[in-house]
């Protein structure tokens, strides 16, 4: 049995198939991929965020002028229409490009985000 991995096409084609049900998505509206399947508020809860993203990487010390063009060139594929439709759209991807700071934001929040809910969850993290 494969791996289910959200943000992935075979997730998506299990849901379709009836082979996994969707309960709900953590967007502010219904995805287009998922049309059927409502959001946490929809359902009455509140706001719930779950992220499987992809970010690049540069070396420590790397200059600000460098990873600047990066962040431009990688920025400019991931904006691009028919880069959208071929490797990220048909997966379950929905592409944001942002700035380094921003990507620097959003894993800050996230691992902050992971620690409360291990703290709500009650679970005690093994070494």
């Amino acid at each position: 049995m494969e791996p289910l991995t959200p943000g992935t096409g075979p997730l998506v084609e299990k849901i379709n198939r009836g082979e996994v049900k969707a309960l709900l998505v953590d967007s502010d509206e219904r995805l287009p991929i998922l049309p059927n399947v409502p959001t946490f508020q929809e359902a009455g809860l509140p706001r719930f965020t779950a992220r499987t993203w992809l970010g690049l990487f540069a070396p420590k010390g790397s200059s600000p002028d460098v990873v600047g063009r990066l962040s431009q060139a990688f920025g400019a594929v991931i904006k691009d229409g028919e880069f959208q439709k071929r490797y990220l759209l048909p997966y379950g991807f929905w592409p944001i490009g942002s700035s380094p700071d921003e990507f620097a934001n959003l894993m800050n929040n996230t691992e902050r985000d992971a620690a409360d809910l291990v703290r709500l969850s009650g679970v005690e993290p093994q070494p």
